[in-house]
């Protein structure tokens, strides 16, 4: 029997997996607008922050691999077990947990991807910020 997926190895997964660049897909945006309807119908709302869609499908200007990255932003105070255990009974993979932050995965199988595009979500106990993904995001292309 092969391992789980949490179970792989970074290597064993790129085999799996493999990455390839695609030109900006409008429909990257409605597939991230979708995936944070589903997860405002499941998640409480007194536990989130902020839902973003980061990584480089958020950008309309660069090529892309079709995985829809979506930050969670969590308060403080939140219990990270209540949330990590709604998202695993909703069908999302727990792929690594640190303290104050948990990656999950959605749309991938042992034998491959089970669509055309795939969910990763990182939830992260909030931080005060004062600048904006997008500034993030634009000053690493400059």
């Amino acid at each position: 029997m092969s391992p789980s997926l949490e179970e792989m190895s970074l290597e064993e997964l790129w085999q799996l997996f493999p990455i390839f660049l695609r030109e900006h897909q409008d429909e990257w945006k409605d597939w991230y607008e979708e995936e944070r309807l589903r997860l405002l119908s499941f998640l409480p709302a007194n536990q989130l922050v902020r839902i973003s869609h980061i990584g480089s499908t958020s950008l309309e200007t660069i090529w892309a691999k079709s995985i829809v990255d979506i930050l969670l932003e969590i308060p403080k105070e939140a219990d990270m077990a209540v949330m990590r255990d709604l998202l695993l009974q909703n069908g999302y993979l727990l792929m690594s947990e640190s303290q104050g932050r948990m990656s999950f995965n959605k749309g991938y199988t042992q034998s491959g991807l089970q669509s055309e595009f795939s969910i990763c979500i990182c939830a992260m106990k909030a931080i005060m910020m004062n600048f904006t993904l997008e500034t993030i995001y634009k000053s690493t292309l400059l």
